[in-house]
């Protein structure tokens, strides 16, 4: 009834030699798929899509950008927002470039970052909203 699954990885005792190499695979199977394993990778992809919709919420309140770099990707791009989803494109491409080099740190350090940043973008929607 509750019985618990074996799962053997190199040698299966009751398999003869030549069945062994193409049934059992000789590591166990990781499932999961390079950068999406970081919880960092993860997190800072969140607050990546929370930034771009709490930006989007300050262009239809009519606040302007105050990154020059986001500002001159809006201003060159055919559409404002498609020049922020570029941006946090590349953001997106530099977090997968520091799990697969190990900085795991540095990302945990740009959440902290982007969570205080997208806290702040609350906190004065908020206010300005009741103004």
């Amino acid at each position: 009834m509750g019985q618990k699954r074996r799962v053997y990885y190199g040698r299966i005792p009751t398999l003869p030699d030549t069945l062994q190499s193409s049934i059992v695979p000789e590591k166990p199977m990781n499932l999961r798929l390079g950068v999406f394993e970081s919880s960092h990778f993860g997190q800072f992809a969140y607050l990546q899509a929370l930034d771009l919709l709490s930006t989007i919420a300050f262009l239809l309140h009519g606040v302007g950008e105050a990154n020059p770099l986001v500002r001159w990707s809006m201003s060159i791009a055919p559409h404002p927002i498609g020049g922020l989803t570029a941006v946090k494109l590349l953001a997106i491409g530099l977090a997968i470039y520091c799990v697969k080099t190990h900085r795991e740190k540095l990302l945990s350090r740009m959440n902290l970052f982007y969570a205080g940043l997208i806290t702040w973008n609350m906190i004065c929607l908020v206010l300005s909203s009741k103004a």
